[in-house]
């Protein structure tokens, strides 16, 4: 009889072990699935906060240029959108059409225009004039520069 007794805890022993093991394994599974799909879905949110965020960027930056434009200015035939501030001496470079392309519109710019902006009753400057000038005689070429890829 203590045999059997001595057989009987055994095997309860070895049963509780085995769920106990068995639980264990289960849950570190649970765990590292767990943390698989946050990775996911952190990673994910962040693609989409950056690109809210450049999309928030670029509508701040559209904005400021058409109050620039608006303000006491002959309104620009341009869109809005189409415009890109460069600096000296050609102040913006406008891509004609470019947000038709984008929006599926159009298949091709109607121009690219460079602005340089002067003050009424002035003339544009010296480098300007260059600028134009250059633009006038088809002087202008197309360079596509190959860099390290960041990714």
């Amino acid at each position: 009889m203590t045999h059997v007794v001595s057989l009987a805890i055994l095997t309860a022993g070895g049963l509780v072990a085995g769920v106990a093991i068995t639980l264990a394994l289960m849950r570190r599974s649970a765990l590292d699935k767990a943390e698989a799909r946050f990775e996911l879905w952190r990673t994910a949110g962040l693609r989409q906060m950056r690109q809210a965020a450049v999309d928030e960027g670029r509508a701040v930056v559209k904005q400021r240029l058409s109050d620039v434009l608006a303000v006491d200015m002959e309104p620009i035939p341009f869109a809005g959108a189409d415009v890109r501030f460069v600096g000296h001496p050609v102040h913006y470079v406008v891509f004609d059409g470019h947000t038709e392309v984008k929006d599926g519109d159009a298949s091709q710019l109607r121009e690219v225009v460079f602005v340089s902006l002067v003050p009424r009753g002035r003339t544009s400057s010296p480098f300007a004039r260059l600028v134009e000038e250059c633009v006038a005689k088809g002087s202008v070429a197309w360079m596509t520069l190959s860099v390290p890829s960041t990714a």
